[in-house]
């Protein structure tokens, strides 16, 4: 899975977050709606995603928004995306919703290959 969407994924799940996470997560977010525009396909998938963060066809959509605009290849929005993960990944509330969804640092290898660890088919 790419970091860009395992990072929203994550921190959307993620229960009561800290202030420095919110801000990495509002860091990431302004980035991508400056990148592609706040009216874009994919930063449409972002706020359909913070709308309902437990989803899958949300999470799913925000999966194929980052293939088709390409912006898992994009070097800055991947940095800022593993800075959130790792700032998840040190509190219990970051671990927890990282641990739900399987979304461990080993399977962030920035491309989506099409395999989905929530057990839900690619169509």
């Amino acid at each position: 899975m790419d970091s860009i969407s395992a990072a929203f994924i994550a921190v959307l799940n993620a229960a009561d977050i800290d202030e420095p996470i919110k801000d990495t997560y509002n860091v990431l977010k302004g980035a991508l709606y400056r990148k592609y525009d706040r009216y874009s396909y994919i930063a449409g998938a972002v706020k359909l995603l913070e709308s309902k963060p437990d989803f899958i066809s949300r999470q799913v959509m925000l999966k194929e928004a980052v293939r088709i605009t390409k912006a898992q290849k994009d070097p800055q929005l991947n940095l800022l995306a593993e800075a959130l993960l790792k700032k998840l990944q040190t509190t219990l509330k970051g671990q927890a919703a990282l641990k739900k969804y399987h979304l461990t640092p080993e399977k962030f290898d920035g491309v989506d290959d099409h395999t989905y660890t929530f057990g839900e088919p690619y169509f």
